[in-house]
């Protein structure tokens, strides 16, 4: 089934209360006010997805931000000639968009639910107004520090800076102190998706 972004919600079902409360948990949005989540809140778009449900978002149609309420989505990246170069899954709680910048510049990738659940949409218009509301929204959302910190690593410097950018929306920083182990001998395979680790003597 295909999981339209702008299909919302029957209106009357929509508990914007709620919404507006839960929407104080995502992390992406601690930056915004809560008078500005509350409006945010009667902007949003509520999906409710099944387990199967792929994201279907037209190449023209803009940024939008999905944040996920309830259940799991698995996406996929591919370069241009169509082999997958990276995939994450987002559990309740993640916030994320198919483009790496937010600024037009569209990425086909491949979303499929994993488990069934509930979207909350913020459509391209409404997440232009959360930005010019809060500046640092943005900021927050393509992580701009550690895509930063990315392009200095030699290791990456055949990666445009749109595969950069799309990097640091998935990567996660976890700092060490000087003399502590990075990593520790593995004795069985590593499970597909469990990343790998980069070091940064940036910090």
């Amino acid at each position: 089934m295909t999981l339209a972004p702008d299909t919302i919600q029957d209106a009357e079902q929509v508990d914007r209360g709620d919404v507006a409360t839960k929407l104080n948990s995502f992390a992406a949005l601690k930056v915004m006010s809560p008078t500005d989540l509350n409006q945010l809140a009667d902007k949003i778009i509520v999906r409710p997805f099944k387990v199967g449900d792929r994201l279907q978002e037209a190449q023209s149609s803009g940024d939008f931000l999905y944040l996920v309420e309830s259940g799991a989505l698995r996406e996929t990246g591919k370069d241009s000639a169509g082999t997958v170069w990276w995939e994450r899954t987002h559990n309740v709680g993640a916030a994320f968009s198919r483009q790496a910048t937010y600024d037009g510049l569209f990425e086909e990738t491949e979303v499929i639910a994993l488990q069934e659940g509930r979207l909350f949409v913020i459509a391209p218009s409404d997440l232009s107004w959360a930005m010019g509301r809060q500046p640092a929204l943005r900021q927050a959302l393509i992580r701009e520090p550690i895509a930063v910190r990315l392009r200095a690593m030699p290791m990456l410097a055949p990666l445009n800076d749109s595969q950069v950018r799309r990097l640091a929306t998935i990567a996660r920083v976890e700092e060490a102190n000087g003399g502590s182990p990075l990593c520790e001998p593995q004795l069985t395979a590593p499970k597909p998706g469990s990343g790998s680790l980069i070091g940064d003597r940036s910090a």
